[in-house]
């Protein structure tokens, strides 16, 4: 898909000046925008003259800008498909762009039949692909023919639609006009520098715990901005501090563990922990100092390859003399909410198709499990990774002893983690974290992350009383 912002100057005014700092909200490319593309691409409107605005000819100038290293893979322009077509076919979508962007309350079913009837469109238009964003926000033409007083219309905050040309697969688009939908819904995220706090041989050598590691991990206001003067964020979209654990073998032959920071600037979209850590290991890989083994017996979590985030049903319980107790049936009802609650940004259509239930030894309760969207292709399911799981009460019982070795693995952290989550106890293998407001308890299993849902955000998602 093609993810791009469009640029027309009749919503810039013209009797002003302006500079970095002014931003409009509707349609103008500025500063912070132009950050979340790696390399911007910008593809000016060719047509001698552009559609009607409320009976007048619109005379200013269009532009579509998006992300062009994404289209270009190995900085080879050609296979980007702006390159390859001709010049009515460029026109063709600056017509479907422009007469969407600018349709001032049409409904979506006038603009399908429109585009699909259209001579200037229909060749290139695929029938009812069209999709408009929920959210209308009013935007302010200043300049529509040079003539026109200043005009108030309504745009929708972007749109989605599909174009065929000859000889090429189907394409589709996502155009955003609204500033504020665009920052904070632009889907692509691009890592572009990872910050090792240290030299990574210090990393590999345990003489180095005690001096310049150490400080690293001790310190709790570590702060990348002032490891090197030169980073700066002006040609980034921002610099986050990604924390991971340390594990160092002391000279007593025991270990040490520590949350060691990384550095992270990117563009975009802010980058998940998935991308993160595949940042971090090419980053270590590419200085040739050790192997994969022993980077992963130092730096664990960075190997992770795929995450599921586990929704306990806090709330699916009675209450009896001797406190509460999980029942051991649930409706259908709250199952199909549990994910799209917590997680609202999920589509339902995956939500149904990869939503998994649980159960376990541990108090009974029902879990509910999601992957991540970026996993790989055999971590979309945990029935698939661990197709032998069986609920038990024991570790000598029969249920526990059917699993496969890697399967009862990971039913003993699951049970612990959940212990974790109830409060009956802490172990170090289990991280309490919290990601964008919402607190998981996690635990890693053979290159695999679960997050489970604390019982406290749990309620806050669903408006109940801790």
């Amino acid at each position: 898909m093609y993810v791009g912002f469009l640029n027309d100057t009749i919503f810039r005014k013209k009797t002003t000046i302006d500079t970095t700092a002014t931003v409009y909200k509707q349609c103008v490319i500025d500063k912070k925008i132009q950050t979340y593309f790696n390399k911007e691409t910008i593809i000016t409107d060719p047509r001698p003259s552009r559609l009607h605005l409320g009976g007048k000819v619109v005379t200013g100038e269009l532009s579509f800008h998006y992300d062009g290293k994404r289209h270009a893979p190995d900085n080879i322009p050609d296979v980007d498909l702006f390159r390859q077509l001709d010049e009515d076919q460029l026109k063709a979508f600056f017509i479907v762009v422009e007469t969407v962007a600018l349709a001032n309350g049409s409904s979506q079913d006038e603009l399908n039949t429109n585009l699909y009837t259209s001579g200037a469109t229909k060749e290139y238009y695929v029938r009812d692909t069209l999709r408009l964003s929920r959210h209308i926000v009013p935007a302010t033409v200043y300049d529509i023919d040079g003539l026109t007083p200043e005009t108030l219309i309504s745009l929708v905050t972007h749109f989605d639609f599909t174009l065929s040309f000859p000889e090429k697969d189907p394409v589709e688009f996502r155009i955003f006009l609204d500033r504020d939908d665009f920052l904070s819904s632009y889907p692509y995220s691009t890592i572009t520098n990872v910050i090792v706090p240290c030299d990574p041989a210090y990393l590999l050598d345990p003489r180095r715990i005690d001096g310049t590691i150490d400080a690293l991990v001790k310190s709790g206001t570590y702060s990348f901005k002032d490891l090197d003067p030169s980073i700066g964020v002006d040609d980034h979209t921002g610099l986050l501090t990604y924390t991971t654990r340390y594990i160092s073998s002391l000279k007593s032959g025991s270990t040490s563990v520590h949350m060691l920071p990384f550095g992270i600037l990117y563009q975009g979209a802010k980058p998940t922990s998935l991308q993160i850590r595949e940042a971090i290991r090419n980053e270590l890989f590419a200085e040739g100092l050790a192997s994969e083994n022993l980077w992963e017996a130092c730096l664990p979590d960075i190997f992770i390859t795929a995450q599921f985030y586990i929704i306990p049903a806090w709330d699916n319980q009675v209450r009896r003399p001797q406190g509460y107790v999980y029942p051991s049936i649930i409706s259908a009802e709250k199952v199909n909410k549990l994910i799209s609650t917590v997680l609202p940004d999920l589509d339902s259509v995956y939500i149904k198709q990869y939503q998994e239930i649980l159960t376990l030894g541990y108090s009974e309760i029902f879990l509910s499990s999601i992957p991540d969207p970026l996993n790989s292709e055999e971590h979309f399911a945990i029935l698939d990774c661990h197709p032998t799981y069986q609920y038990h009460m024991s570790q000598d019982g029969t249920a526990f002893l059917n699993q496969d070795n890697s399967t009862r693995d990971f039913n003993i952290k699951l049970n612990r983690a959940l212990a974790v989550a109830f409060g009956a106890e802490v172990h170090p293998e289990v991280l309490t974290q919290t990601v964008d407001g919402l607190t998981w308890h996690t635990f890693s299993c053979a290159r695999v992350e679960y997050h489970i849902l604390s019982k406290a955000s749990y309620n806050r998602a669903f408006g109940l009383e801790d």
